[in-house]
């Protein structure tokens, strides 16, 4: 099977202490209270072989239930985690096939076949998008099984061989609100922003990674201790391109179709030093497929030269409000010989922008150039 979204997700991993709640005591393992009875009951009737357990997760309490569904043919047990009050945080109930929504059984027909299910799960947490995930044996021997994560839309969020996925003991955790907001700034058009967003914190490390999903966009993101993204991918819609990389493209795809596929955007590094890199597919007349790939670079690290030929463009422009630059992005030509600067400029008041190209002959490398020079024989 092809491993398209290939990602070893982080646990959450802390400190598990015992807390006795003093109330009801169901179970051999620990307490419950009879808010936490009265909603269980509520949200999963007729379950058998019940047991609880107490347990401190960032310093919050739960009370755990560990069960199995009425119904159910799986051999797993199911948990469903729940503060004192009653209110159910997280589940993760073991499913059969046939209990999965239609869009997720079709999403998982486009990726594997049903008799390779070993078994499937339903992940619930409070603040976050119910993730379902099936768990299937590899086509290639030696392999091993695979979990495949979808949406509650059928979408493949994540595609992680079982000996890797780290978060295949699931807990409670939040969204925070920093990764909240950029997604919201890296998503600004409401119909193609993520409607389920997951999050995994690595308590080690202090790290977040990121699935965010909607039916146009994926992002994948790892966000560093000081909570600025250091690493991520997105995939969104071709018209929600930068407006240079759009042009960019139009401009280098002489002779090739537009397939108005799914571009990416590609984030490694952090603040200043981050390199990012736009990914778009095309398709040539003869049919066969490859990638526009530009890279974005600071206008102050350009060469002198592509400023002064850009300061000479705008002067010839005389246009009545002055440029400021927005985006530069820099791409290899179809002929393998030049570098193509694409400079996007924003008037003062953001009404409308032009393009300025620059092409840069790329200089050969001059064989044996840092050798030292052979010396002269001796007379």
């Amino acid at each position: 099977m092809k491993l398209q979204h290939l990602l070893s997700c982080l646990m959450v991993t802390a400190p598990l202490l015992f807390v006795s709640c003093n109330k009801d005591d169901d179970g051999p393992g620990g307490s419950t209270t009879e808010a936490v009875t009265k909603e269980f009951n509520a949200q999963f009737p007729g379950a058998t072989n019940v047991t609880w357990t107490n347990q401190t997760l960032s310093s919050t309490d739960y009370v755990v239930a560990t069960f199995k569904p009425a119904g159910s043919t799986s051999s797993e047990m199911s948990e469903a985690w729940y503060r004192p009050g009653g209110i159910c945080y997280m589940s993760n109930v073991a499913k059969s096939f046939e209990e999965l929504p239609e869009l997720v059984k079709t999403g998982f027909a486009e990726v594997a076949d049903q008799s390779a299910i070993v078994g499937v799960n339903e992940i619930f947490r409070k603040t976050m998008a119910t993730l379902y995930r099936v768990t299937v044996t590899q086509t290639k021997a030696g392999e091993g099984n695979v979990n495949l994560y979808f949406s509650t839309k059928g979408i493949l969020a994540r595609e992680v061989p079982v000996a890797q996925d780290k978060d295949a003991t699931v807990t409670p955790l939040v969204v925070p609100d920093f990764v909240i907001s950029y997604i919201n700034a890296a998503c600004p058009n409401s119909s193609t922003k993520p409607e389920e967003t997951v999050a995994y914190y690595n308590v080690a490390t202090q790290r977040y990674t990121v699935i965010a999903v909607s039916d146009s966009t994926y992002l994948d993101l790892l966000f560093d201790t000081d909570k600025v993204m250091m690493d991520g991918t997105i995939r969104f819609p071709f018209p929600e391109l930068p407006q240079v990389v759009v042009k960019a493209y139009a401009i280098d795809a002489v002779g090739k179709i537009l397939t108005y596929g799914e571009p990416v955007k590609t984030m490694v590094g952090k603040n200043y030093d981050q390199v990012v890199t736009y990914s778009v597919p095309y398709m040539t007349d003869a049919g066969e497929e490859g990638e526009f790939v530009c890279t974005e670079v600071h206008y102050d690290d350009l060469d002198q030269a592509i400023k002064d030929a850009y300061e000479a463009w705008k002067t010839e422009l005389a246009l009545e409000f002055s440029l400021t630059v927005n985006d530069v992005i820099t791409y290899v030509d179809a002929t393998g010989v030049k570098n193509i600067y694409a400079i996007e400029a924003i008037n003062d008041a953001q009404k409308y922008s032009e393009i300025f190209v620059y092409e840069q002959e790329i200089q050969p490398e001059v064989e044996g150039g840092d050798e030292e020079p052979a010396e002269e024989p001796a007379e």
